[in-house]
């Protein structure tokens, strides 16, 4: 791999996720050794699933309380 070609964004998917053999990974590696533009697409995977985790985290808040709401007045009307 050089840095002519830069990963695909499969591949650098399965990288972040740690989901490449070993052969692969040493490819990786290698290139993400040279290539600035391929670790700032890296980069923001990691950003993107910070982001994502975030927004789960709030969702699952949010339905937490309109849930406890639900079962206040629930309780309340018994």
């Amino acid at each position: 791999m050089s840095n002519q070609h830069h990963l695909d964004d499969d591949l650098l998917q399965r990288h972040f996720d740690g989901d490449l053999d070993s052969a692969e990974l040493a490819e990786v590696r290698a290139h993400l050794a040279d290539c600035a533009e391929c670790n700032t697409r890296l980069e923001a995977l990691g950003r993107l699933q910070r982001l994502v985790r975030i927004a789960l985290e709030d969702e699952t808040d949010a339905a937490s309380d309109v849930s406890d709401l639900a079962w206040q007045g629930m309780f309340a009307r018994i």
